[in-house]
């Protein structure tokens, strides 16, 4: 009789192989690893964070070619990251691994239409890097920005903009502190700040705010960095009339 305890799945035309564990066996498994616990929640988030860490234009968790990929590396990103921050004795550096998996699995949730838990994901992330990595290191940064972004969708949806606004415009502020005014980063903060302002209707203020970005981005990462033509898009989009 076959339980299908275990399957390895090749898609058609992949050359990728998938391993699908049932609970029983993915349980026993957990519970017999004993003292080998921690090197494989450190494995794991090595690997994790080899999968995160291509370039984002091209291989990042929002690119749809990417997505069922990320589906099935997502719900691996979050559990992990929850059981490592479990153990008090587990590395920073492992930990800042799973988080920065973790961050890009709440961009693909986020990117999928999935609003409410990429909302909820993001928000442990922040809190977990803020509590174990310290509030203004880049990884607690990013997820607070990536949590900036998805507060700012909602809170457009509920006519509420305020609580995005500044939380984007703290992040910012910490980024420019820690990173510079120019650094890449804090220059994505910036843009998604002028995204919120334009959202409320506050159009001079997010063309100004676009420009020093736009700016900024072309003198360092040039003006045919996706980045930076992303701004230029942005700015033609709030000069062109409703309609036009």
């Amino acid at each position: 009789m076959d339980l299908s305890l275990v399957d390895v799945l090749r898609p058609d035309g992949s050359s990728a192989a998938t391993a699908t564990l049932h609970p029983l066996v993915r349980d026993a498994s957990r519970l017999d690893a004993g003292d080998q616990a921690s090197t494989y929640l450190d494995l794991a988030a090595d690997l994790l964070h080899e999968v995160a860490a291509p370039d984002p234009v091209v291989a990042g968790s929002e690119n749809p070619v990417n997505w069922p990929a990320w589906q099935l590396i997502t719900p691996h990103t979050f559990a992990v990251l929850a059981e490592l921050v479990r153990r008090p004795e587990t590395a920073a550096g492992t930990v800042e691994k799973a988080a920065l998996a973790a961050i890009e699995a709440g961009r693909f949730l986020r990117a999928r239409g999935v609003y409410a838990a990429a909302g909820d994901e993001l928000r442990m992330v922040a809190q977990v890097c803020a509590e174990r990595l310290g509030p203004e290191e880049r990884t607690t940064l990013a997820a607070r920005h990536h949590l900036g972004r998805e507060l700012a969708r909602a809170a457009y949806a509920a006519d509420d903009l305020a609580a995005a606004e500044s939380d984007l415009r703290d992040v910012r502020r910490i980024r420019a502190e820690v990173l510079g005014h120019e650094h890449p980063q804090t220059l994505a903060t910036g843009h998604d700040l002028a995204l919120v302002l334009a959202s409320g209707g506050r159009l001079a203020e997010a063309h100004h705010e676009l420009v020093v970005v736009w700016e900024a981005r072309t003198r360092v990462l040039g003006a045919e960095h996706p980045d930076t033509r992303r701004s230029s898009d942005e700015l033609i989009r709030l000069a062109t009339p409703p309609g036009a």
